[in-house]
């Protein structure tokens, strides 16, 4: 049960505007991702996934309460995380067509990443990794298909494109020295993330307002509508399938 003092925070927290949730994530990121750090039972170091920190709360609650306030719950269902188990690299939150997908593994959605810092952010039409990786691996493979994948979707749908978007977003911010850069599995599940992301964003964390939050998200859901509503759409499951049957 929670104590009275942390019900009155969840209060305030749940009432802060889009703006300042995702200053308050991506000023609070790092120091969480350290309290997050453990060893394995080879003495490994790991980051395991804590919930007894106000980042968590704020990631997995507050900003999907607050982004499921602005849209309908009938047609799309709002998912955030920090991870399964193992923290992620930066946390995320993803809005999805219900017709398209209920799961941020599959299909496509809206997608909101934040970098390993957090201190960039980005809002993207974003192609669940996980469908790639279950047909390639985690590996350059799978981060080679999905980019390819989704420079092919991105043409397909150019007419949908937003003004003012990026050529590519930087996850991995190998060029930080705050931590050793990602390895391994972890760092291709990010190269996933960021290959599988179109029509990109970024903000600047310190002067973004929440006109433009919100002008942002009716566009990006806007242009995520008009992507399923059109024909071309149809062909992504049968380009998926393709995929798979060229890998064997």
């Amino acid at each position: 049960m929670e104590s009275y003092l942390l019900k009155k925070t969840r209060k305030k927290l749940s009432q802060m505007s889009l703006s300042n949730i995702l200053k308050k994530i991506s000023n609070g990121w790092i120091e969480y991702r350290k309290h997050c750090e453990d060893e394995n039972i080879k003495g490994h170091k790991i980051r395991s996934l804590k919930q007894d920190h106000e980042i968590h709360d704020i990631v997995t609650k507050d900003w999907s309460e607050r982004i499921s306030s602005q849209i309908n719950l009938k047609k799309y269902k709002v998912e955030s995380s920090v991870g399964k188990g193992n923290l992620v690299a930066g946390p995320w939150l993803v809005i999805m067509d219900l017709s398209v997908t209920d799961a941020a593994t599959e299909g496509y959605y809206v997608a909101y990443l934040f970098s390993r810092s957090a201190k960039k952010l980005y809002l993207s039409i974003g192609i669940g990794g996980t469908q790639f990786q279950d047909i390639y691996g985690l590996n350059k493979k799978a981060v080679e298909k999905i980019d390819e994948f989704a420079k092919n979707f991105s043409n397909l749908f150019k007419k949908y494109k937003p003004n003012n978007v990026v050529s590519e977003i930087n996850l991995l911010e190998d060029e930080l020295d705050f931590e050793k850069p990602l390895s391994g599995s972890s760092r291709n599940l990010n190269l996933l993330f960021e290959k599988g992301s179109i029509f990109s964003k970024e903000y600047n964390l310190e002067k973004v307002s929440d006109d433009e939050l919100q002008d942002d998200l009716i566009k990006y859901i806007d242009i995520y509508d008009k992507i399923v509503s059109d024909p071309k759409s149809e062909n992504f499951d049968t380009a998926l399938f393709t995929a798979f049957t060229l890998a064997f």
